[in-house]
């Protein structure tokens, strides 16, 4: 069985006749009348002994629950004992008892409803908190007295974020300097046989026409892999300033009055303190740059008279 808590203000005017002192035996006719009920209990307390209490946080009971307050007084033989005091939680915060500290106007003489903090506030009885039974005693109680909740909020579907803009794409990089050459230039395979610019290690012929500048190396310029302008190239230079690159650190050899020879094979054949027999030419003298070592150890070179050549693996020692 189960009882609107708007049903509960009729009925209770049915009843003639002043509540006051009546708490425990009120409960007892509500679930007389709307529950189910087990045992009768003389006093608020005896039901309180007999309840099992939830929470002493009245914010968290539901419709049906009983409230719990100590409350000492006289008896009818005026012997002052533990009566307690109970109300029946009506949901939305309201609690119906009697008393003649509900609020105005009562339901019935001293009778009706209040809150759980505005009883305790005005009479100071301690709180002892709420069960959903009043001992073995229960009732059901349906809340139609609380507003119904204020519908959710639709939530308005955000506005979709606009597509990043595309990041600018990264200019190039690397030098645009270019060379625009207006007749016909020698080349050379290295940027010290530029510099130098000797007759007779030139390179093929290249132009006119315009070559773009991969690096510079002490003002010669290179416009492909090994092949190399001398810097009088620079007043046909176009374009920006070029970035210059690290450069490469090659190992060199610091040579004593050398032998050469054509070819890895014969240097690594020939391991005189000078490297061997003499392999034409003038001897090798002087620091320079080394280009590539053979699996025998020996190593290539390049001569502004002899072009490339080979060392025999002794000349290591001379390494700088």
């Amino acid at each position: 069985m189960s009882v609107r808590a708007s049903e509960l203000r009729p009925w209770i005017r049915s009843w003639y006749r002043d509540w006051e002192g009546w708490c425990q035996r009120l409960m007892w006719n509500v679930v007389n009348e709307f529950g189910t009920l087990k045992v009768t209990y003389s006093t608020a307390y005896a039901a309180y002994k007999d309840s099992k209490i939830v929470s002493k946080n009245a914010s968290k009971a539901t419709a049906g629950a009983f409230h719990y307050w100590k409350y000492i007084a006289p008896d009818k033989a005026g012997i002052r004992r533990r009566l307690d005091h109970v109300a029946l939680d009506l949901g939305g915060g309201r609690v119906f008892m009697a008393s003649r500290r509900v609020e105005s106007p009562h339901w019935q003489v001293n009778a009706g409803v209040t809150t759980v903090a505005e009883f305790t506030k005005v009479t100071g009885f301690t709180y002892l908190g709420w069960s959903r039974t009043n001992g073995k005693n229960t009732v059901t109680v349906i809340d139609d007295l609380s507003p119904a909740p204020a519908p959710k909020p639709v939530k308005t579907p955000a506005k979709p974020k606009p597509a990043p803009k595309p990041k600018p794409a990264p200019k190039p990089s690397g030098s645009t300097l270019r060379i625009v050459l207006p007749t016909w230039w020698f080349t050379f395979p290295t940027a010290q046989a530029a510099r130098t610019a000797t007759k007779g290690v030139q390179g093929r012929g290249v132009g006119p026409g315009t070559y773009a500048v991969r690096r510079t190396s002490g003002g010669a310029y290179e416009i492909a892999e090994g092949v190399w302008l001398s810097p009088q190239a620079k007043k046909h230079v176009r374009g920006k300033k070029v970035v210059k690159p690290t450069p490469t650190l090659r190992p060199k050899l610091r040579l004593p009055s050398y032998h050469w020879y054509k070819t890895a094979a014969q240097a690594e054949a020939h391991t005189s303190p000078r490297g061997g027999q003499y392999g034409g030419g003038t001897m090798l003298e002087g620091p320079y740059d080394v280009h590539e070592v053979s699996r025998g150890g020996a190593r290539k070179v390049y001569s502004n008279a002899n072009g490339w050549c080979w060392v025999s693996p002794q000349a290591a020692k001379y390494l700088v």
